[in-house]
């Protein structure tokens, strides 16, 4: 088998050879398709190393203890221990989300805009736009204190970020949650805090690259050119 195979890539480099003497390399569609796979091996690349750096150098220095989660719920009990009705729209670019926003700022019911939002999504026992009740960890820690600062049937602004996506949400109700001691909520607490932690790191340690970079964004250039 290992034979076979290696036999195959001396058979592929010695067509590879034999096509650069024939100059096919100069053939516009096979630039065009070693452009593509360029390009797209380039932004492999530089996913990697990213993931790599925001591992080693933001996410590994950040540190959560059993005093932080103690603290952290005691400061933030009154939303940790309240579970929240949303309805939520969900937009895939931040400027649906604001056209859509504007649309309710217009007068358009909550409702029949969610219909409209939803309008590809088939018809079925589920509401796409009602997940229901809510535990405090289970909405994005980007939104959560717009989102619990809502009165009941109050709709918000536009939320989110490329991370969590864009959306617009509607407070339905809130209920107290009983289970929501600190014994029982340290794990969530922990990890919830670790993610607050590591996206405030990440967001001194972007900083700290661009005042000691030098970005020059494409309309820039071209408009200086």
């Amino acid at each position: 088998m290992r034979a076979k195979a290696l036999d195959r890539l001396i058979e592929q480099e010695l067509l590879y050879q034999q096509g650069l003497k024939l100059g096919l390399d100069k053939d516009p569609k096979y630039r065009n398709l070693i452009a593509v796979l360029e390009a797209r091996l380039n932004n492999l690349k530089r996913s990697e190393m990213a993931r790599r750096v925001t591992s080693t150098r933001i996410t590994a220095a950040v540190d959560v203890n059993q005093e932080d989660a103690a603290r952290y719920y005691e400061q933030n009990k009154g939303m940790i221990t309240e579970d929240l009705h949303l309805l939520i729209l969900r937009f895939p670019a931040e400027e649906e989300a604001k056209s859509a926003h504007q649309k309710i700022v217009s007068g358009t019911d909550f409702q029949v805009l969610a219909q409209e939002v939803y309008s590809a999504v088939p018809k079925g026992r589920d509401i796409p736009w009602d997940p229901g009740f809510l535990h405090w960890d289970q909405i994005p820690f980007e939104w959560a204190e717009a989102v619990y600062a809502l009165r009941d049937g109050e709709i918000s602004g536009v939320l989110g970020t490329n991370r969590t996506g864009w959306c617009i949400v509607k407070l339905a109700a809130r209920r107290k949650n009983p289970d929501a001691a600190l014994a029982g909520m340290n794990a969530s607490i922990a990890n919830r805090l670790r993610d607050l932690r590591i996206a405030e790191a990440y967001e001194r340690y972007m900083q700290d690259l661009k005042k000691s970079s030098r970005i020059v964004k494409y309309e820039e250039r071209r408009n200086s050119s």
